[in-house]
Parts: C-alpha cells; sequence; structure tokens
C-alpha cells in the first residue's frame, strides 16, 4: 500500500440522509484500516450525525451549521471558515453536492476528492466520474471508489456498522416495558415511513400486516420519526389492536435503533431505517417501490427485497408519474407475501433458541 497524498488529518464529508449516512459507514471503516494513524474527522448535518457519533473509527464529529441554511452562500462560506482553521490534509466528498466540495475548496484543504457532476470537477484535486443512472453500482462499492484516489491499495471493510451506547439500550428496556412489550418475547420492528411517499407501501396493508402477526402470538414495534406519527395513528386504528406498540416519535435515531436492533425481525419501505436495521445486524423484510435495488437494497445477507420488475422501473422521480396504475410498484406487493418472508426469513437458523415463545418467531433467531 502507498498512500498518493499526506494522510495525518483526514475529514470525510458525509453523506446527508439517513440510509446514506449507514452506507457510508463502510467508507469510514476502510478509511481508518487503509490509514490506522489518521485523524479522522466527519464532517455531517445534524439529523445523520447519531449514524456516526459513537463510531470507533472517527476520531471527531464536526456538525456542519444550519443556522443559515444547508447550502446557500452564506451557509458555505459559514462552514468553510470553521474548517479552515483546522489544517486538514486532505479531504473525501461523499455527497455528490456542489455545496460539499465548494466548502471544501473555500477552507484551502490541499487534497480534495470526490466524484465529478453538478460543476464540481474545478473544485476537486481528484476526482472520478459519476457513473450514469441505471448502470450505477451499489452506493456502499460507489463512496469506497474514492479511496483509490488517494491510496493505490486501500484496505476495504464492506460492512454496515452502528455503535448504539449502553445508556440508550437501557432507556429502551424501559420505555418497551411502558408499552407493554415484555423484552423477553422476540418481536417484529416496522417502520411504515419513507422520505418519500412514492415509497410507501399501503398503509392498510401494513395494518393488515401487524393486526396477522398478532393475532399469531407475535408482538408488533411500530418505529419511525416524528413526521410519522400521524401514519403511525393510521395504522393503529385501522388495524384495530390496541396492542400495538406504538413507540414513532419516541427518542432519538439511537433509541429507534435499538428497538430494530432488538428485534426478531425488520419490516419497511426503501428507507433510512431499512439500512440502519443492516448496520445493527437484523434481519429485514424490505418493501421497494420505484428505487434501483442494485443501488440502494441494504447492503446485508440478512435482508430479502421485495421488489417487482414492472416496465418503468427504475424510477428516479419523488413521485409517480403514471396515471393508468399509480405505484403499481408497491401495490403488487401483497401481505401475504410480506408475512411468508417474515416466516422463511427467521426459519433460515432453526437451530436458534434463546427463548421460546408461542408466536410465528417460535425462537430467538441467534444473532
Amino acid at each position: 500500500m502507498m498512500s498518493l497524498v499526506k494522510t495525518d488529518s483526514i475529514i470525510v464529508r458525509a453523506p446527508n440522509w439517513v440510509g446514506d449516512a449507514a452506507m457510508g459507514t463502510p467508507f469510514f471503516a476502510s478509511l481508518r484500516r487503509t490509514f490506522p494513524k489518521a485523524t479522522i474527522t466527519c464532517l455531517c448535518r445534524p439529523m445523520v450525525a447519531d449514524i456516526f457519533r459513537h463510531n470507533p473509527n472517527i476520531n471527531h464529529i464536526l456538525e456542519l451549521d444550519e443556522s443559515r441554511g444547508r447550502s446557500g452562500w452564506p451557509a458555505i462560506r459559514l462552514n468553510a471558515v470553521r474548517l479552515r482553521r483546522e489544517r486538514f490534509d486532505l479531504a473525501f466528498s461523499l455527497p455528490n453536492s456542489l455545496s460539499a466540495a465548494m466548502i471544501f475548496w473555500l477552507a484551502r484543504i490541499p487534497q480534495r476528492f470526490g466524484y465529478r457532476g453538478d460543476w464540481r470537477r474545478p473544485l476537486l484535486t481528484g476526482s472520478l466520474p459519476f457513473p450514469e443512472k441505471g448502470k450505477r453500482p451499489h452506493r456502499v462499492e460507489c463512496y469506497l471508489e474514492l479511496l483509490k484516489l488517494a491510496v493505490i491499495a486501500p484496505i476495504f471493510d464492506r460492512k454496515l456498522s452502528l455503535t448504539i451506547p449502553g445508556e440508550i439500550a437501557a432507556a429502551i428496556t424501559g420505555m418497551m416495558a411502558e408499552r407493554g412489550v415484555d423484552p423477553s418475547l422476540p418481536y417484529v420492528a416496522i417502520a411504515p415511513g419513507a422520505a418519500q411517499p412514492n415509497k410507501m407501501w399501503l398503509p392498510e396493508r401494513f395494518a393488515e400486516l401487524a393486526q396477522r402477526l398478532i393475532d399469531a402470538g407475535t408482538p408488533v414495534v411500530l418505529v419511525g420519526g416524528p413526521a410519522e406519527c400521524e401514519l403511525a395513528g393510521k395504522i393503529v386504528k385501522s388495524s384495530g389492536r390496541v396492542d400495538i406498540a406504538n413507540l414513532v416519535g419516541t427518542g432519538s435515531l439511537l433509541h429507534t435503533a435499538e428497538i430494530i436492533r432488538r428485534a426478531a425481525v425488520f419490516v419497511g419501505n426503501d428507507s433510512g431505517l431499512a439500512h440502519v436495521a443492516a448496520a445493527v445486524d437484523t434481519r429485514s423484510v424490505i418493501l421497494s417501490g420505484p428505487g434501483d435495488q442494485t443501488e440502494v437494497a441494504p447492503y446485508s445477507d440478512k435482508a430479502i427485497t421485495i421488489a417487482k420488475g414492472i416496465f418503468c422501473k427504475p424510477c428516479y422521480k419523488n413521485y409517480c408519474w403514471r396515471k393508468d396504475k399509480p405505484l403499481e410498484c408497491l401495490e403488487l406487493i401483497g401481505v401475504d407475501e410480506v408475512y411468508d418472508e417474515i416466516v422463511r426469513l427467521v426459519g433460515q437458523d432453526p437451530s436458534a433458541a434463546k427463548r421460546s415463545c408461542p408466536s410465528i418467531l417460535g425462537k430467538w433467531p441467534d444473532r
């Protein structure tokens, strides 16, 4: 291995969204393995800081100051001035945005690496062409490719990771007990939300799935952010089951991650929490609508993605343009199919046994 640049102090602009941030964790692990003595700083939006806050591969977290907006000139200049004082040797920009590259250029960091596009190339000292839509590798691999700009032979670590501190785990035990969830029993965590409405399975089907699981003796816990509280309420009401544990909007992202980590199975849309589930190594059933699975499916051998190969996929719009059959990609996913995948996923490891329980999950799967 031979480094092409000075690497004592490295800063990485992390991805902007929860799912992308989780898929960025292998980059930090690979960076640490490749440069074990470097001081590594993560520059990120406050909303994704919890993904990286306790990561052992990161020395420092710098949260972007968004008091003047996210990407306008005042925000770019403000954050660049902060970075200039730190005198970083090397910068990687994982997001493919002009503002991310502009901050590093204005901060006068000598070596700045990232993907081209969005008028970024003049701001970078080393760059790669951004792959075209429909021809992109998985996003984890896309991020890792950038390491080759700084070193001839990077040491890759492709496993997603999310470190949850002990105090969060203790808080979740009490929180779930208050909601009537016995922590000794395996449960299914369901995340019905997504950042884009066109990626969300029908709420009434989530309700039917939850009802069916509970009728079979399997506890159900709803998870998600504050923006999904209304959606979760509708699902509980539609299911007719008051014994659904609705923890949507409760606690921080790390609290939600701990609930998912403890679950026997996670069920959710093509969303940020699908990648959080992969990062905490939980078995998952992901309901994928318009997205390109080759690029953004959970990077885990414990995840099953249900997707329908219809003519308009993959679609990169944030709305469904079809008038004949809107959201057909999600309409075609039935409750029976999802339920059967939950059973099959846990049944892949019949030798696992932590505690028995009278449910379809049968036993705690061996994690």
